[in-house]
């Protein structure tokens, strides 16, 4: 496991320096010295993120795997992913109402407020609002919606109403679960 995971990250490094030269020997053929090829390099690098975050996305599974696969020799450790084996069913739940939650009232808000910088694409809405749900949030910003501030205040106590409720349903579950053992 340990060779595979160090094998992965090396791939990882291979193919983000190969990728990031042979970009940069191709956009700069007259450019002779590496002081004027350093900057090509540098803007490839930044640019080209697909190949070598899908390598390292598949090291950082790679760790945690082999993490969880060690907890499982600890006493305590392993008590608490015998815990965690039993809520998974529970958590993927939660992820995916709250992932509802959050692409809907993102639609919401990309179509009711959107005259707000913070909510007008929906890749915005979902991010602000995604902040929002963990206490992040402007009532000053949303008060200068179209639809007047009783709406935009309206809009974000409904949705973080909704949230209290899906993370209290989470936190009740866990209570059920860990209660059920004894």
């Amino acid at each position: 496991m340990d060779a595979f995971i160090f094998v992965i990250f090396f791939i990882n490094i291979c193919v983000t320096f190969i990728s990031n030269l042979r970009s940069t020997i191709s956009e700069g053929p007259t450019v002779v010295n590496w002081q004027d090829k350093a900057p090509i390099y540098c803007r490839n690098y930044v640019e080209n993120f697909t190949n070598e975050h899908s390598v390292l996305i598949m090291g950082i599974v790679a760790l945690w795997v082999r993490v969880i696969v060690l907890t499982s020799y600890n006493t305590y450790l392993g008590k608490f992913l015998g815990v965690v084996k039993r809520l998974i069913s529970e958590i993927f739940l939660f992820f995916a109402l709250y992932l509802i939650n959050l692409i809907t009232f993102s639609l919401i808000a990309e179509s009711a407020l959107m005259d707000l910088p913070e909510y007008n694409p929906m890749s915005e809405a979902f991010k602000t609002l995604f902040f929002s749900s963990f206490g992040t949030f402007d009532f000053d910003a949303i008060e200068q919606a179209r639809l007047g501030p009783r709406f935009g205040i309206s809009f974000l106590l409904i949705f973080l109403i909704i949230n209290i409720g899906l993370f209290m349903s989470l936190f009740v579950s866990i209570i059920t679960v860990l209660f059920r053992e004894f």
